[in-house]
């Protein structure tokens, strides 16, 4: 058996589904973002999509819940 994964948090619903609702929503604003950058040659567009990074990331973090105690 493995310490480490002894002692890992519980991760609850609630958690999960607000982790995958703010992955999804990066999904949704930075592929559009990015699609819009490579198409029109457009700075607003990689701004939009590194938005879109950051709310997958932030949504990553959410869903693993609290890891630090």
């Amino acid at each position: 058996m493995d310490a480490a994964t002894h002692y890992l948090p519980d991760v609850k619903t609630p958690a999960l589904f607000r982790g995958l609702l703010l992955t999804l929503a990066g999904i949704a604003v930075g592929g559009p973002g990015y699609y819009w950058s490579y198409i029109h040659q457009s700075a607003i567009g990689t701004l939009i999509g590194v938005v879109g990074i950051s709310l997958c990331i932030l949504g990553t973090a959410k869903s693993e819940g609290p890891v630090h105690r």
